[in-house]
């Protein structure tokens, strides 16, 4: 049980709540245990590209509002929608 939570679980957990690709080779209950537990790391991942993406543009020189839109939309893009 507890090595379903290691390589399962993350996949399980990146699969489900993201855009990015990884083979989800579980769909059982163990894995979605697992999954639910590795969802924080799925949610800092996308919070941290999205924060990356705002301060690249604000880097960049581009517009306060343009960087609030562009943190704002990766999320967006990242989870479709979620």
């Amino acid at each position: 049980m507890l090595r379903t939570l290691a390589p399962d679980g993350l996949r399980f957990a990146f699969g489900t709540l993201t855009v990015l690709p990884v083979k989800v080779t579980r769909w059982d209950r163990d894995a979605a245990r697992g999954g639910m537990l590795w969802a924080p790391l799925a949610g800092l991942t996308v919070g941290v590209l999205a924060a990356g993406a705002g301060l690249l543009l604000l880097a960049l020189g581009a517009g306060n509002l343009l960087a609030a839109v562009a943190t704002a939309a990766v999320p967006a893009v990242l989870t479709r929608g979620l």
